[in-house]
């Protein structure tokens, strides 16, 4: 599971560049989550987004993500 989530070191760590392109919309609700829960929020989301093969992370693709 941590894998899929992407906290491994065969995947981007959490707080380094991230591969993908994030909406503006997308990134104001991930930089309002608390300081300790956002890298592995933005790990998993992510994670999902590798795994369904987009490049650019927006609501919806934060909300699929949780499913």
């Amino acid at each position: 599971m941590v894998a899929e989530m992407g906290l491994t070191n065969s995947g981007k760590p959490a707080n380094g560049p991230s591969e993908f392109t994030w909406t503006p919309d997308a990134k104001e609700k991930l930089d309002r989550l608390p300081a300790f829960v956002k890298p592995m929020v933005q790990a998993s989301v992510e994670g999902y987004a590798r795994k369904q093969g987009f490049k650019s992370i927006t609501l919806q693709v934060m909300d699929d993500s949780k499913n």
